[in-house]
C-alpha cells in the first residue's frame, strides 16, 4: 500500500512517514501541490493525504486536480487541517469529491484507522466525482470565498496576537521604568545634595530632545539616560561625594571616572537605544576637553549632548556641597557663553527656548 503525503512542514511529514511506515505503508511524500502532481503522474498511490494551507498550490487546489484528472481520480483523497475548521470549509472540501476531511489534532491510532476505512470503501463503492461538472466559475467562488475567510481569520487572529504583544510590551515597560527608578533612588541615597538630580536631568533632557525634533526612541533614550547617567557615583566614597570643600586631584579623578564605571554597569543591558554609551559620553565637551575619552564634535551622540547641557543647568540651578545654588539665569548664562566651544549649540539653542517658554523643574515633576 503506496501512500503520498503532502504537507510544507517538514515535521508533519516527517511524523506521517514514521505514522504510516510503521503499519507497513510506503510512504512518499511532497512539500506542495505542484511537486505532488509530478509524483502522480510519474507513480502509481493508492491514497493522497494533505494538507490545505500550503504554498504555491494548496490542497483544495490538489484535491480538484487530482479529482478532475481520469487517471486519478478514483485515488482516495485525503484533507487534514488545522487551519480550515470552519463547517463550510468541510462543506466545500467534499463538494470537491474529497473522501475524508480530517481536523487536527488527531490521534495516530485513529488516523490510521481513518487510512483503512477509506481505502476499504473505495474498494467496494465507486467514487462520485463531484468535480467534473461543476462550473469553473462555481468553483472559483467557493475556492475564493475559502480564500478570503480564512484572510479574515487571520487578521483578526493577528490583531488579538498585536494586542497581546503590545500589553505584554507596555508591561516590560513598566517594569524597567521601576528598575531605572530604582536604581536613581540608590544613588541619590548615598548623595543627599544631589537628591532629585537625574529625575530632574531626564525631565529636562527630554523637553530639549523635544524641541530639536528627535524621534520618540531617541527622547525615550534621553530620557532612561538622564534617569540613569550618574549610576556610576555608586563607586565613589560618600566623603567626596559631600565634601564641602574643593576635591583634590586624586579626588578629582576618581570622581571623572563615574561614566566609565556607569558604562561598565550598563554595557550588557539590552536596551532598544545605546543607553551606556549615552551616559558614557555625558561629560564630553564639543572641543574635546571633556572626559572620560576627550571626544569632540560628531564623535558624541547627540543625546549625550542633550544631557550635557541639562546636566550642567540642572547642577548649577540647584545647591552643592561645595556651593549653594547660581539660580537658572546663571546656568542659562554659562550654555550660552560655552555654546559651540563646550556645549552643542543646537541643544543649547532648544535649553533656551524650553525655558523661555516656561519650563519649570517642579512642574515637569
Amino acid at each position: 500500500m503506496k501512500i503520498l503525503a503532502v504537507d510544507d512542514n517538514k515535521e508533519n511529514i516527517y511524523m506521517l512517514e514514521t505514522l504510516f511506515k510503521s503499519y507497513g505503508y510506503e510512504v512518499e511524500s511532497s512539500q506542495n501541490g505542484v511537486e505532488a502532481l509530478e509524483k502522480l503522474a510519474e507513480q502509481d498511490f493508492d491514497v493522497v493525504i494533505s494538507d490545505i494551507l500550503m504554498p504555491e498550490m494548496d490542497g483544495f487546489q490538489l484535491c480538484r486536480r487530482v479529482k478532475m484528472d481520469d487517471r486519478l481520480k478514483e485515488i482516495p483523497f485525503i484533507l487534514y487541517t488545522a487551519a480550515y475548521t470552519d463547517p463550510e470549509d468541510r462543506k466545500f472540501a467534499l463538494s470537491l469529491g474529497v473522501d475524508r476531511f480530517v481536523v487536527k489534532p488527531l490521534e495516530p491510532a485513529t488516523f490510521v484507522e481513518i487510512i483503512k476505512e477509506v481505502i476499504q470503501n473505495h474498494k467496494v463503492k465507486p467514487s462520485n466525482n463531484k468535480v467534473v461538472n461543476k462550473e469553473e466559475i462555481v468553483y472559483l467562488k467557493k475556492y475564493n470565498e475559502r480564500l478570503i475567510k480564512k484572510l479574515e481569520d487571520g487578521m483578526l487572529q493577528l490583531e488579538e496576537r498585536n494586542k497581546e504583544l503590545e500589553k505584554s510590551y507596555k508591561k516590560v515597560q513598566r517594569t524597567l521604568d521601576s528598575v531605572v527608578e530604582t536604581i536613581g533612588l540608590v544613588i541619590e541615597m548615598r548623595d543627599a545634595y544631589t537628591s532629585g538630580h537625574q529625575r530632574r536631568v531626564s525631565q529636562l533632557a527630554c523637553a530639549i530632545a523635544r524641541e530639536m525634533n528627535l524621534s520618540e526612541e531617541q527622547i525615550e533614550a534621553v530620557r532612561i539616560a538622564g534617569l540613569l547617567h550618574d549610576i556610576g557615583k555608586i563607586s565613589i566614597p560618600t566623603d567626596i561625594l559631600n565634601k564641602p570643600d574643593k576635591l583634590n586631584k586624586f579626588e578629582l579623578g576618581i570622581v571623572r571616572n563615574h561614566p566609565q564605571t556607569a558604562f561598565e554597569i550598563l554595557k550588557d543591558v539590552e536596551f532598544s537605544q545605546p543607553i551606556a554609551e549615552i551616559v558614557l559620553q555625558h561629560h564630553e565637551r564639543i572641543d574635546g576637553s571633556g572626559y572620560p575619552n576627550g571626544l569632540k564634535g560628531n564623535q558624541i551622540l547627540t543625546e549625550a549632548k542633550i544631557l550635557a547641557v541639562s546636566d550642567v543647568v540642572e547642577a548649577m540651578a540647584f545647591h552643592r556641597p561645595y556651593r549653594p545654588a547660581l539660580g537658572i539665569a546663571k546656568a542659562l548664562e554659562e550654555i550660552t557663553t560655552n555654546s559651540g566651544n563646550l556645549y552643542d549649540p543646537e541643544a543649547v539653542k532648544a535649553c533656551i527656548a524650553v525655558f523661555s517658554r516656561g519650563f519649570d523643574f517642579e512642574k515637569e515633576r
